[in-house]
């Protein structure tokens, strides 16, 4: 019988997920995966990505589900390209909260303008830690030239 309440609570689980994605759950954005250079690819981008901390959210201390979630957003101006290019974020230095880059190759969404890409971490400290870290955000070719990087620093004194 408990077997069956956890199946159907991971059933209801699975079909409230994109709900209450955009309130709390974690960006499951996939790597993006190099093409085959016949797919009529640029060479490598030369322009440096103009990144920004478009916001660092830390959930609310109390009883709501989603108090333990936080997430770094970065915007990076979309040069509105057909295809855009995938980009690599790379911690440089500093304390960041958590493990957030892995050696991937990233799409992030289209909005007003940019390409965001959000990282999110679990926050169990009735006292988060202020930190800051500086990040390597480096563009691709579709075919997985790398290109031009810059460097940005995060920030959070909560």
């Amino acid at each position: 019988m408990k077997r069956i309440a956890m199946r159907h609570a991971f059933y209801l689980l699975a079909i409230m997920l994109p709900r209450l994605a955009p309130a709390c759950s974690p960006s499951f954005e996939p790597p993006f995966w190099p093409e085959t250079a016949e797919s009529g690819d640029k060479p490598a981008p030369v322009e440096v990505p103009a990144v920004r901390v478009v916001g660092v959210h830390r959930g609310p201390r109390g009883d709501s589900p989603c108090s333990e979630i936080a997430s770094i957003v970065f915007g990076i101006k979309d040069p509105g390209e057909s295809l855009p290019n995938p980009y690599m974020f790379e911690l440089v230095s500093g304390n960041p909260p958590d493990e957030l880059f892995s050696p991937e190759l990233l799409l992030g969404r289209p909005r007003d303008g940019e390409r965001l890409f959000t990282f999110y971490w679990a926050e169990f400290d009735s006292k988060p830690r202020p930190f800051e870290f500086k990040v390597r955000v480096t563009s691709y070719s579709r075919t997985g030239a790398r290109g031009a990087s810059t460097t940005v620093v995060v920030a959070s004194e909560i």
